[in-house]
């Protein structure tokens, strides 16, 4: 009879520890010729801006995670902008690096921060840039990876809490886009 309890409370005891390491499913996001990964379902909204090249649309997909949420991440957010293909058709690296130098500039003074670092990248065959911006008078950290595919900007971006802006779950946000 002991030994049966004991077996049960163990049992019990290791079901509960299973479950307290499960991580809540993300869910797959796809539009138009890209798909990637969010923790749930992420808001939908659109802006209009005026740009020295053309007046443009900026599609913005982002999800905010809840103060009761056991995330690093408070934001996570993907923006897709077209733009007009007449100014991609041969584009040099001085244009290129030209157009990401004014977006994150752009970006900098949107958030009124920091920038704390900027890195060439790439994604697949594409040219792109990663930044880390100091946000929110210094608590916070903004990850940004701008990609030109294209004539379309995707930027992909987490924001965190300083000191907590390398995570699990930002690798696998960045990791998980890809186009379709």
């Amino acid at each position: 009879m002991i030994k049966s309890f004991f077996a049960s409370i163990t049992l019990f005891l290791f079901l509960l520890l299973l479950a307290s390491f499960k991580t809540k499913d993300w869910v797959l996001f796809q539009k138009d010729n890209f798909i990637i990964l969010f923790p749930t379902y992420p808001s939908i909204d659109s802006t209009f801006i005026e740009s020295k090249l053309a007046n443009l649309t900026v599609y913005t997909f982002m999800y905010e995670s809840t103060e009761s949420e056991d995330d690093s991440n408070l934001v996570y957010g993907l923006s897709v902008t077209d733009y007009p293909e007449k100014y991609f058709l041969s584009p040099e690296k001085s244009f290129l690096n030209g157009l990401f130098e004014g977006m994150i500039k752009g970006v900098v003074k949107n958030v009124n921060g920091v920038l704390l670092s900027e890195k060439e990248i790439d994604f697949k065959t594409y040219k792109g840039r990663e930044i880390k911006i100091d946000c929110a008078d210094g608590s916070a950290i903004a990850t940004m990876k701008i990609i030109l595919i294209k004539n379309r900007i995707f930027a992909l971006q987490t924001i965190s809490l300083v000191g907590k802006e390398n995570n699990n779950n930002a690798i696998k946000f960045y990791r998980s886009f890809d186009l379709r």
